[in-house]
């Protein structure tokens, strides 16, 4: 309506006419930008919220495979060094290893190293970067997510050696006569199990602190539930890595002074 109505002011030569439909025309189109900006910024803003909630599992999933690892340090080092000891006493006859493990009874031979085996959450994360989900994001805090999730990559990739290198070592569970060369062999495999270990603690400390400087969200009414959940997952891990698992206190429970434990 408005561009035949500058077209007859044209054709009339009514110039004044022409100035202020010329106006309205073009004040009309920013306004219908403007409000297409705004439906698109607030459709981000929704897509941020839904994306930030599912993200918010990932961390914390994130958060307790890197301090149940941390945790898992100790008892992994004391199982190496023992390894290894018994490995040099190149005068005494191997007898096999023997574990107590509740999860082997589907195996053809029980694993001599058992060690948290887990599945990193980057999904989300990689997913809606790659859809631009994000681009609303605080930069430091789409930044300091970004590095973390890329420290996880790491973190899945020495899992998947160390669960290798122990798959290695199952002979040793058997009552066989070793060779020099083949403890030497051995103890190379346990040697590199030990700093392929010791680098995996190393990042999931430091995933733990960005996480917990990136920060966790978790509703007050949902707090219970969560420390129930965490602590059957506690003690599913009792029935297969025993003595080996140590409590973990997550700081986003900390209010209520909940460790994970029995």
């Amino acid at each position: 309506m408005r561009v035949s109505s500058l077209t007859k002011h044209l054709r009339e030569q009514n110039w004044f006419a022409v100035v202020l439909d010329f106006i309205i025309v073009v004040v009309g189109i920013l306004i219908a930008f403007q409000i297409t900006s705004w439906s698109e910024e607030r459709q981000g803003l929704n897509e941020l919220a839904s994306a930030e909630s599912a993200l918010q599992i990932d961390l914390g999933n994130n958060y307790f495979f890197a301090k149940e690892r941390v945790a898992f340090s100790d008892c992994r080092i004391g199982e190496l060094r023992n390894l290894g000891e018994r490995l040099l006493k190149f005068d005494s006859s191997w007898t096999g290893i023997t574990r107590n493990d509740q999860d082997s009874s589907q195996r053809a031979f029980k694993p001599v190293l058992r060690s948290p085996s887990r599945i990193w959450g980057s999904r989300v994360w990689n997913a809606e970067l790659a859809r631009g989900t994000f681009n609303l994001m605080n930069t430091d805090r789409k930044n300091q997510i970004d590095v973390m999730f890329k420290q996880t990559l790491d973190l899945e990739t020495l899992e998947d050696e160390i669960q290798t290198l122990q798959a290695r070592l199952k002979v040793l569970g058997q009552n066989i006569d070793l060779s020099k060369s083949e403890r030497l062999r051995y103890f190379d495999i346990v040697s590199e199990l030990d700093e392929k270990s010791f680098l995996m603690e190393r990042i999931a400390a430091q995933v733990a602190d960005q996480i917990e400087a990136i920060g966790i969200v978790v509703d007050e009414n949902d707090k219970p539930a969560l420390r129930e959940t965490l602590v059957q997952e506690y003690q599913s891990r009792q029935e297969t890595y025993g003595p080996c698992v140590k409590p973990i206190t997550l700081y986003f429970l900390e209010d209520q002074g909940i460790e994970v434990s029995p």
